[in-house]
């Protein structure tokens, strides 16, 4: 998964960079979107915890009583996570300079795998909240 995250950090980076260069800080807005990626994982795992307490517990207060400041603060670490793992000592370069080598078909099939791991992430959550409400109500 690591991997994931690192080739989604530089698609995002590397967009940006095309797209407005340096003055619109693309390494942190490359951060900042794998930081979204992972509160999207961390959502979709809390709402799969409150699934199986709602079925195996037959319970129906699990996930409405997780304090929003939760998912907040998740979302501040994952931030500061990217932080330190792309872009603390200009780190980032040295994922441009890995990936900027690779021939279209790489990138192509790289770019593929991405987006089915991204939208699946997408779908699941969509999912497992469906399923919650029909449990639910």
């Amino acid at each position: 998964m690591l991997k994931i995250y690192k080739y989604l950090y530089y698609r995002l980076y590397s967009w940006n960079f095309k797209l407005r260069g340096e003055k619109d800080i693309p390494e942190y807005n490359a951060a900042f979107g794998v930081a979204a990626l992972m509160g999207i994982q961390f959502s979709t795992v809390m709402i799969f915890i409150d699934l199986f307490f709602i079925i195996l517990y037959n319970t129906k207060d699990f996930l409405p009583n997780i304090p929003k400041s939760i998912y907040v603060s998740s979302m501040i670490i994952f931030i500061i996570i990217n932080y330190f793992w792309f872009v603390h000592k200009k780190r980032y370069l040295k994922i441009v300079e890995e990936y900027k080598q690779e021939t279209k078909k790489i990138r192509l099939k790289k770019l593929l795998i991405l987006w089915v791991v991204v939208l699946a992430h997408i779908f699941i959550i969509f999912i497992l909240a469906n399923i919650r409400k029909h449990y639910l109500s």
